[in-house]
């Protein structure tokens, strides 16, 4: 979506309202049509020339893209357009780089970080984590207020897209870790979302009761535990 001169997605909701913004995002046009009419506006496509600039031009930035099907979308049409064979093997080296590289990002940032990071960007996913019926307020770990802050707050506004859910946290103390973790870069595909999430939600899950465990056996060998405690203990040792 391409912004009026001197505006930013912030200044504009601010000036619209978050209704607005969304509708222009819904009535905006498809990158895929910009992208290639961009490229190939001063191009006679008729012309097999035209043609082999224009894939030339395109591969530089397709190959940038990570493998998922919106790339593969993006190369079949240039293929369409151009009637010349795309091929595709060159781009998955620096595919793997790029992945070298995201795992590098992701070793710095923490688990629930990144279970944050994938619902801020995407707050549909919403949905997928209300399944899971996790007792969010039972895990333990650093800055869990604010991370169960900033999860109630999307699981109950259900926000539609990323524009709507900042247009909440206006002057709020948390806007930046907003800003941050929706600037996280993840190679993922929309389809491969909701099992990344689940698979986070369960990691974070069984990490969380192994601190308990942790933490519950010390106080029994220490202390003792009263009854709740025990079979507590009991039934994180069986789950």
């Amino acid at each position: 979506m391409l912004l009026p001169t001197n505006h930013d997605p912030d200044s504009l909701i601010r000036e619209e309202g978050p209704e607005k913004f969304t509708e222009r995002i819904l009535q905006s046009q498809a990158l895929s049509d910009y992208f290639f009419e961009h490229l190939s506006k001063d191009l006679k496509l008729s012309e097999r020339e035209h043609r082999a600039k224009l894939k030339a031009e395109a591969e530089i930035y397709l190959k940038q893209l990570p493998l998922g099907a919106f790339r593969e979308l993006m190369i079949k049409e240039l293929g369409r357009l151009t009637d010349l064979y795309i091929s595709d093997d060159e781009a998955i080296l620096a595919y793997q780089q790029q992945v070298k590289k995201q795992r590098q990002n992701h070793d710095r940032l923490s688990l629930p970080s990144y279970i944050l990071a994938l619902l801020i960007q995407n707050p549909w996913l919403a949905e997928t984590v209300e399944k899971q019926q996790i007792a969010w307020e039972q895990f333990d770990f650093e800055g869990i207020e604010r991370f169960n802050a900033i999860l109630k707050l999307i699981l109950t506004v259900k926000p539609g897209n990323y524009g709507a859910l900042l247009e909440h946290y206006r002057n709020h103390e948390d806007l930046p870790i907003i800003k941050k973790l929706a600037a996280y870069n993840f190679l993922l595909s929309e389809a491969g979302l909701e099992a990344e999430i689940s698979d986070a939600i369960g990691r974070l899950s069984a990490q969380a009761r192994e601190i308990r465990v942790s933490k519950l056996l010390t106080k029994e060998k220490n202390q003792g535990l009263d009854a709740a405690e025990k079979e507590l203990l009991r039934k994180l040792l069986t789950s």
